[in-house]
């Protein structure tokens, strides 16, 4: 069985361990916000007044920039770790899938 070394309170993190542990709790931070906003979002609620697409689409937007954040992330600490990534870098999470990549031509449908 392997075993795991985990420092003690009065040893200090590597760096690399540091950068982790900073990761994880964005990483938990954001996943909280995300998970209250579903909670508390508008299907939560009736949604049927003036407006509603709108907001339906901005809470939909504002789940999908979290979501994509905590991917970066994650992608981020796996790569520090030497572990292979899902996306890639932050342009591969963060910009619209409508962004053109590499030279080529994006359709909206």
């Amino acid at each position: 069985m392997a075993k795991k070394t985990v420092p003690s309170a009065g040893e200090a993190a590597s760096p690399r361990t540091d950068q982790a542990a900073h990761l994880f709790d964005e990483i938990a931070s954001i996943a909280a916000s995300a998970e209250r906003a579903i909670y508390y979002g508008p299907l939560a609620h009736e949604i049927d007044g003036p407006g509603s697409a709108e907001h339906m689409h901005l809470h939909i937007d504002a789940l999908r920039s979290a979501i994509c954040r905590i991917g970066w992330m994650a992608d981020l600490g796996a790569q520090a770790l030497g572990r292979g990534v899902v996306r890639g870098g932050a342009e591969d999470w963060l910009l619209s899938p409508l962004f053109p990549r590499n030279g080529a031509e994006v359709s909206n449908g």
